[in-house]
């Protein structure tokens, strides 16, 4: 889960970014946010209205966008008061006090989305909303640490060092949760950095020592194009200069899917500008009136600060006026509530439409499917143009056939192609209005815009060039996942079992930048792996389920034995539920462990072996004469020399026999003939699908023992040279069947 220290820190860029990371990675991931406060919205495929930051975030992880991912949707409608959506759908319009006592009700929704994405995913990555350390909200919190919980998910903590203030913000947020809270934030992240991390390093190291948390990342300033969060936005409050063609969109105060314009600041030449006054306005070549959650308390605020009348006086000297959803509305003659879904009554709109709109109870919410009709005026040129969008609104706005300015129709259920929208035919014919959100980012429609107020100015459209808007949020995203991977410490692995040389493996981890966990049930003063790690479980190795269990709430990224065979069974189990890749295969864990079927591979690819002698348990006497002494016994499925004896009569063999079947889970014994001579062992790794020789090493062991053999290692002499040139690619050979590679 991906908290903020607080608002606007970067929780939503660095869920998309964690997204993206993980599709490419090969997962099924999704993100999820239980509650989120937006008047940018979207409406899915089967009509439900969610927030456009988890739009963001399934297009990050290559998805449809689900309702799923944005349960509770809040879209306010005043200063204190907001429109309250469940699973979707609206259910009504509460003040703060009211949703306060109200919404611990909709946790079993909240959980019931989340535990239907689960099913469908790999991986879910959680965004919070605001601060976890809001004291005055922690008691009924549901989207924080109240969620956290909930899903059991371990929280990265997000910090915007851009505004100053990083080290107090980081602490003052940790110190302000409760202990067990505090131990589910795993990692600390700053965002928006700028200079030299080497200066920045030591107050990362402070902040771990008085944390106890470790710094995962520093994630640089990183100036990539993706949908930001409503009101906080860059894009609202950056003073861009006008350029050759100067569009503004007038910031109304319940401003609503101004994503709608965000293709436009991918043309040259094109400058895009957020107004909230008359001064502000200057000289556009299209004022555009966006969508908003609020048309008549909008439309009045423009009326009293006099943009209404200056928008008029501009479109009767012809500047182009383009108004979607709510801006489509208030550009006709009147709007009438007499529902109350806003303020009740009759209001006038600019008039610059031949259209009057009526609020209705129920909310059309619907994706859509059309082209542009025959358009008049400046963007004749639009007709016929094809587009893909949404419908999110609550009134019906009543026009003139043959004054439509598109014809669509729905995407996901029946219905006919339909007249939709409006335009001045007349005078001017510079005035044009739409329901349709997303209009702008068909092929080439933003380009076909441009290149018409460039004609009204009498300048050539050379240098723009065609926009694939979809391609080019692609690429964005794939930026922002690079930044992730180079800038955050993405792994985090459990050892399973220890030994001495368990102890080097993680040493070598943590030097890489690995963060190590080491889990068995010895105590860390007998495990000296454990000593060295960053981490250490208390959890028997054969408690799998538990592990598991574990492993998903702390985030772990990989799974690995410790110098243990007898941890490589539950390793490739939990890789195999964790959806992880395993370095050994079942197959090739059988070939280790079964040495008749072992024996069986070598010599069908001509690898000398010693001779059987195959016995019954009965072991009759003419099976024991058959026997040429000395042989060798041992279980096929023991390993550590276990089980393992020299035999030099019948009556050591019986004995040996026994021995060997009381200790063989399949119950299957070899007896083989005792080769003389000089015994190695050698090991190799597979590195990357390459071979490699690392040690040979000789071996001394004592003869005739029933029990246990031990060997010791002595020191290679002339024999390398022999092995390397002789045996050495007949065992390349062994590994090289596919059970291995």
């Amino acid at each position: 889960m991906v908290q903020g220290t607080m608002s606007n820190a970067g929780k939503s860029l660095v869920t998309a970014g964690l997204c993206r990371v993980f599709n490419q990675d090969g997962y099924k991931v999704a993100p999820f946010k239980s509650q989120n406060m937006a008047l940018n919205s979207f409406i899915t495929r089967n009509g439900a209205e969610m927030g456009r930051a988890q739009v963001v975030q399934a297009e990050a992880a290559n998805i449809e966008p689900s309702a799923l991912m944005n349960p509770i949707l809040l879209k306010p409608t005043s200063d204190s008061g907001s429109q309250v959506i469940v699973n979707g759908e609206a259910v009504g319009t509460m003040t703060a006090a009211e949703y306060f006592k109200f919404k611990t009700n909709l946790i079993p929704d909240i959980m019931k989305a989340y535990g239907q994405l689960s099913e469908s995913s790999d991986v879910i990555v959680i965004e919070g909303a605001g601060s976890p350390a809001e004291i005055n909200l922690k008691s009924q919190d549901i989207v924080n640490m109240g969620m956290a919980k909930m899903a059991k998910a371990p929280v990265l903590l997000v910090a915007d060092i851009d505004r100053g203030g990083v080290f107090a913000s980081i602490y003052g947020t940790l110190m302000l949760l409760e202990e067990d809270e505090r131990a589910m934030v795993k990692g600390i992240i700053v965002n928006k950095f700028r200079g030299d991390v080497e200066i920045l390093r030591p107050g990362l190291k402070m902040i771990e020592e008085k944390t106890g948390v470790p710094v995962v990342g520093v994630l640089p300033m990183l100036h990539v194009d993706i949908e930001d969060e409503d009101s906080l936005s860059e894009r609202l409050t950056t003073h861009t200069e006008v350029q050759a063609v100067d569009i503004a969109v007038i910031r109304i105060p319940r401003m609503s899917n101004y994503t709608d314009f965000n293709v436009f600041e991918l043309i040259p030449g094109v400058s895009l500008r957020y107004v909230q006054s008359v001064s502000e306005l200057k000289n556009p070549d299209m004022i555009v009136i966006p969508g908003t959650k609020n048309t008549i308390g909008d439309l009045k605020w423009m009326r009293q600060n006099g943009l209404e009348a200056e928008i008029m006086k501009r479109a009767h000297a012809g500047t182009v006026v383009f108004g979607i959803c709510g801006g489509y509305q208030m550009l006709g003659k009147n709007l009438s509530d007499p529902y109350g879904v806003e303020e009740g009554g009759d209001t006038a709109g600019l008039g610059l439409l031949d259209v009057e709109t009526i609020f209705a109870e129920k909310k059309r919410t619907i994706q859509v499917d059309g082209y542009f009709g025959k358009v008049k005026g400046i963007f004749s040129a639009l007709s016929g143009r094809s587009f893909y969008g949404y419908e999110i609104h609550s009134g019906i706005t009543n026009f003139d056939d043959g004054k439509s300015l598109t014809l669509m129709k729905p995407i996901h259920e029946a219905g006919e192609i339909s007249p939709e929208g409006s335009q001045n035919v007349s005078d001017t014919m510079n005035v044009y209005g739409t329901y349709v959100h997303g209009v702008f980012d068909g092929e080439g429609i933003a380009k076909s815009v441009v290149e018409a107020l460039l004609a009204k100015k009498g300048m050539k459209p050379d240098d723009i060039k065609t926009i694939n808007f979809n391609d080019y949020k692609k690429q964005q995203y794939d930026i922002l996942a690079n930044s992730i991977r180079e800038n955050i410490d993405m792994k985090k692995i459990i050892m399973l079992g220890t030994s001495l040389i368990s102890k080097e493996m993680v040493e070598y981890a943590k030097s890489i930048g690995v963060y190590t966990i080491v889990t068995d049930y010895l105590e860390p003063e007998k495990s000296r792996a454990k000593l060295v790690a960053d981490e250490y479980w208390m959890i028997n190795v054969a408690e799998v389920d538990l592990l598991e269990r574990k492993c998903r709430e702390e985030g772990i990224t990989a799974v690995i034995c410790g110098i243990s065979e007898f941890c490589l069974e539950v390793c490739m189990e939990l890789c195999k539920r964790l959806g992880f890749p395993c370095y050994c295969t079942p197959e090739a864990w059988h070939f280790s462990r079964d040495k008749d079927d072992f024996k069986k591979l070598c010599k069908s690819i001509g690898a000398p072996v010693a001779t059987d002698f195959h016995l019954s348990d009965e072991l009759s006497e003419d099976e024991l004469n058959s026997v040429k002494f000395p042989v060798v016994v041992k279980p096929v499925d023991m390993s550590g020399n276990r089980g393992i004896s020299y035999c030099y009569n019948k009556e050591e063999l019986v004995s040996a026999y026994k021995y060997a079947r009381s200790l063989s889970k399949s119950d299957k014994i070899i007896v083989e003939k005792l080769l003389k001579g000089k015994e190695w062992y050698s090991n190799y790794a597979i590195v990357d699908g390459e071979i490699r020789l690392l040690t040979l090493n000789g071996m001394y062991a004592e003869p005739g023992q029933l029990k246990n053999l031990y060997s010791l290692t002595t020191t290679v002499s002339d024999n390398v040279t022999r092995f390397y040139r002789e045996i050495n690619p007949k065992i390349v050979e062994v590994f090289k069947k596919r059970v291995w590679l």
